[in-house]
């Protein structure tokens, strides 16, 4: 009886091998995709989004839009064509900071 047990268990082994790397295979593959399908979804503009909207609310569509590094008001004084009065600006989107800060 113990011999049959271990003659099945010699027959196992080999296919439990062959069962275990196609999985490792199709993991791998699997992974390398969505690592694809990520990479070229992140290749946007780094920043955040810009909107500047005339008057105090956001009822109309924005007069501006554009991507930016940072938060700050001076691009207002850099175009005279913008409103220096009046006007509401939203900053939305992610920072993604690759290093640990000091």
């Amino acid at each position: 009886m113990k011999e049959q047990v271990a003659a099945r268990a010699e027959r196992m082994r080999p296919r439990a091998r062959i069962l275990l790397v196609g999985v490792y295979f199709v993991v791998g593959i699997g992974l390398t995709s969505t690592c694809q399908v990520a990479e070229s979804r992140s290749d946007l503009d780094t920043g955040l989004l810009r909107s500047l909207y005339q008057g105090q609310g956001r009822e109309h569509p924005p007069i501006q839009q554009d991507v930016t590094p940072d938060i700050d008001l001076s691009f207002i004084d850099e175009n005279p064509l913008l409103p220096k009065r009046f006007f509401n600006v939203l900053w939305t989107g992610v920072w993604y900071v690759s290093q640990e800060q000091e």
